[in-house]
């Protein structure tokens, strides 16, 4: 395969978000060490871990409301020098909002994570974690690399992100998955930061479950179909242990592309009405990134969560425009809520002849045209007593802290 020169950057799987990999793949390097043995093609027997076979991780969670700063301060319980060949928990796209939640909360557990990124270094987000985070040069669409990388891996987490193109989506994801999965090693488990895309416009308005059928029409919701299906046949084979966490759209932290990304908070932060390119008058479910995190890692190491599937716990769904609302109250700046820039129809499809995300959201309109709800019971029956998720005005109010201390370096969908 011959490798394009121009990746992109800013790594983020999500629904409506322009995401680049600029941080997340890096610059191919020659394989370390020898392919691995051809792994079986038919499916076999799984046996029952043991208990001690996995670390479990404790409740405690993450402040994220203890702090305005970009990255809690979540210190590593040991502080002895440690290397990628003896990493138990690597994530490929590292450097993205998912990426770097997952790190720290892996670090406030006690365990230690590569972060994978193109650069090799470690985000300056999580430079306080740095007893427990190590940034590894690498990159998904090289298969010799992701061996090296994952070869001591237990964990191995999937939260790359690219440009938010139906054409670059289909060239790259499913080599970089499959370059990630044939590295992890057979006793190891694989999981995936995903989306809903799966359903299509079929089950639009209908309560998102898991064991909805996937849809056969539309670019990226096919793929992402399509994607969860190579997921599960590695897993059935044998191959590897696998789990997938799909999510509603993002918000939170470190999140700039998004339906609730910087566009609303920045804006109405800087004294500017919010930018809205979706109808507001629906009810809609959002995932606040750390939670997201959390239920990966837990997943992780939860045998019963293997072969699985599972949605992330989401708030109650609330209709956009209240939210929006919500968002301004907290910046105590109410009025910006109640006339928001609405970058709908005809306006959006202007836009979107300059601002490529913009058209590929229409793929994705269905989502919005009625109530998008999201059920993620399948996850709480297997860990009753998680503390997700996350109320959503606390999930705004630490995204609204965040906003006040930092200014990202990438902009959102409007430059």
């Amino acid at each position: 395969r011959t490798r394009r020169q121009d990746p992109h950057s800013q790594p983020l799987l999500h629904p409506t978000t322009k995401h680049t990999h600029t941080s997340n793949f890096l610059s191919p390097s020659p394989s370390l060490t020898p392919p691995p043995p051809t792994r079986p093609t038919s499916p076999l027997p799984q046996a029952t871990p043991t208990p001690n076979q996995h670390d479990s991780v404790s409740q405690k969670r993450p402040n994220w409301e203890a702090s305005a700063s970009s990255c809690p301060n979540l210190n590593c319980k040991e502080k002895n020098a440690f290397s990628l060949q003896s990493m138990e928990n690597v994530i490929f796209g590292g450097s993205g909002p998912t990426g770097k939640a997952v790190a720290r909360y892996l670090v406030s557990k006690g365990h230690k994570c590569a972060c994978v990124s193109r650069s090799g270094n470690v985000p300056k987000e999580l430079e306080d974690l740095k007893e427990g985070v190590i940034g590894v040069k690498g990159d998904a669409l090289d298969a010799g690399r992701c061996q090296d990388i994952c070869k001591s891996a237990k964990r191995v987490f999937f939260c790359l992100g690219l440009e938010y193109s139906s054409s670059v989506w289909s060239r790259d994801f499913p080599v970089a998955l499959d370059n990630v999965l044939s590295a992890v090693p057979q006793d190891a488990v694989f999981v995936m930061a995903d989306n809903l895309y799966m359903f299509g416009a079929e089950q639009a308005g209908k309560v998102l479950s898991p064991t909805l059928p996937f849809t056969t029409i539309g670019v990226k919701p096919k793929l992402r179909g399509e994607m969860n299906r190579t997921i599960q046949k590695y897993h059935d084979e044998g191959r590897c242990k696998t789990v997938i966490m799909r999510a509603a759209d993002f918000y939170g932290p470190e999140v700039t592309n998004s339906a609730l990304g910087e566009h609303v908070f920045a804006k109405i932060r800087d004294d500017s009405a919010p930018a809205v390119v979706q109808p507001m008058e629906h009810r809609h479910a959002f995932t606040f990134v750390p939670d997201q995190a959390e239920a990966m890692v837990e997943a992780s190491m939860e045998p019963k969560a293997w072969g699985k599937a599972l949605h992330c716990p989401c708030a109650e769904a609330r209709v956009y425009r209240h939210v929006i609302q919500d968002i301004a109250n907290e910046y105590q700046k109410p009025d910006l809520g109640k006339s928001p820039q609405q970058l709908v129809g005809w306006t959006r499809g202007m836009l979107g002849m300059f601002i490529g995300p913009l058209a590929e959201m229409q793929e994705m309109q269905y989502q919005w045209d009625q109530d998008f709800l999201v059920d993620h019971s399948d996850y709480l029956a297997l860990f009753p007593k998680s503390a997700l998720p996350t109320p959503m005005d606390k999930g705004i109010t630490a995204t609204v802290a965040w906003y006040q201390t930092n200014k990202p370096d990438k902009k959102g969908w409007f430059g």
